[in-house]
C-alpha cells in the first residue's frame, strides 16, 4: 500500500479543510471539526503519523453494512489515535457530522454559518472506501500533518 497523507490546508473556528493523498494523488477532499483545543474526544487528531485499523462494532458498522451490504463494506476505517476510539472516516457535509472523524467529500463550499464544508460525500466515501480499506487491512497508516 501506499503513502497516505492528509494535508490540512484551510481552517476556521469549527471547521477543518483537508486534502487526502495517495502516493502524492489527491483521493479526496476531507474535513474535520476545528482546532479548538478544549474539547479532547471531538476535535480533529493531532498531526502526526496514526495507525489504520479495521473496525467491525459499532453503530457506524452497523448502518454502513445496511446502506452498502457485507460485500462490499467489510468494517469502518479507523485511525488509532492515543486516549481516543472510534476516530472514523465517514460521511458528512458540514464539520457538525464529525465527533472527532475525518469526512470524505469532493468539492469545498463555505456553509451558512461561515464554515467550510465539502460536498458529494456519499458518492466519495463509496469511491475512496476500497483504498482506505486495503490500506487498514495491510497495517498501513496516514500521516496527517498541517500544511
Amino acid at each position: 500500500m501506499g503513502d497516505l497523507h492528509l494535508h490540512r490546508i484551510e481552517e476556521r473556528d469549527r471547521s477543518t479543510l483537508g486534502l487526502l493523498t495517495l502516493d502524492g494523488e489527491k483521493l479526496c477532499d476531507t474535513l474535520e471539526r476545528g482546532p479548538g483545543p478544549n474539547r479532547p474526544q471531538l476535535d480533529r487528531i493531532p498531526a502526526g503519523t496514526h495507525t489504520l485499523h479495521i473496525r467491525r462494532e459499532g453503530g457506524y458498522h452497523a448502518r454502513y453494512l445496511k446502506r452498502y451490504g457485507p460485500d462490499f463494506h467489510k468494517g469502518m476505517v479507523e485511525v488509532l489515535v492515543p486516549d481516543r476510539t472510534f476516530i472514523l472516516f465517514h460521511i458528512g457535509n458540514y464539520w457538525r457530522d464529525s465527533l472527532g472523524c475525518i469526512l470524505t467529500g469532493d468539492g469545498r463550499f463555505i456553509d451558512g454559518d461561515g464554515e467550510l464544508a465539502i460536498g458529494k460525500s456519499r458518492d466519495t466515501y463509496k469511491r475512496v472506501y476500497p483504498t482506505l480499506f486495503a490500506a487498514a487491512k495491510s497495517g498501513g497508516s496516514i500521516k496527517v500533518s498541517e500544511d
